[in-house]
């Protein structure tokens, strides 16, 4: 049988992983509570500004160009 200090620190051992279990589920807790929170909120409203990430239209040549592969002059 134990004796009355090695039962007090078997307690206090439990004692200290029951707290710090708790401690980690108020955590959690909070985590989850902020993400619901977060939902709850209305989506903000977005309007893409206009234009701003479109590429600059090609110019064609003069002369009618044709699609496909163009190799600029110089080149093998």
């Amino acid at each position: 049988m134990q004796t009355g200090g090695a039962v007090s620190d078997v307690i206090v051992r439990r004692l200290e992983k029951s707290i710090a279990r708790l401690h980690d589920d108020f955590e959690r807790v909070e985590f989850w509570a902020a993400v619901l929170n977060a939902f709850a909120q209305p989506v903000p409203s977005y309007e893409p500004p206009e234009n701003e990430f479109l590429l600059p239209a090609k110019r064609r040549a003069e002369g009618g160009s044709r699609k496909g592969n163009h190799r600029p002059s110089g080149s093998a």
